[in-house]
């Protein structure tokens, strides 16, 4: 009986190794990128939650004034949140814009995560039809 389909030669071995491995370094990229998307996507959800408070907190004051009850620092707590809605606008555009890029890393390392399994795909069936 010939063993040719079910133990690849020298060559095969060390090509299926190689692919192998390359899944494995594709792999581990692509839990970097990940966790780096996940990373900048908190840093975003932080800045529009804080953005979320603020405009609940400034509706709040407006909503409470037009009932005719006013405190004396309502007008410097509203400028105070205008200001920091403001700043946070900034922070926000910054945060959004690293999420879109660490976005499209990680799409980059799914596709080479793709392309290195495909690969392996390939080298398996080879071995396996004596290829």
């Amino acid at each position: 009986m010939s063993t040719a389909l079910t133990e690849p030669v020298a060559p095969q071995a060390a090509q299926f190794q190689h692919a192998a491995e390359h899944v494995a370094r594709a792999e581990a990229a692509a839990e970097q990128t990940t966790a780096a998307l996940r990373a900048a996507q908190a840093k975003l959800d932080q800045i529009d939650g804080r953005v979320g408070a603020l405009q609940t907190e400034r509706a709040n004051i407006i909503a409470r004034r037009t009932t005719g009850n006013t405190e004396p620092d309502d007008a410097a707590k509203v400028a105070l949140i205008d200001a920091d809605r403001e700043g946070l606008a900034g922070l926000r555009r910054d945060a959004g814009a690293a999420v879109a890029s660490a976005r499209q890393v990680a799409e980059a390392a799914a596709n080479q995560v793709a392309g290195a399994r495909q690969f392996l795909q390939r080298q398996e069936d080879e071995a396996a039809l004596g290829l």
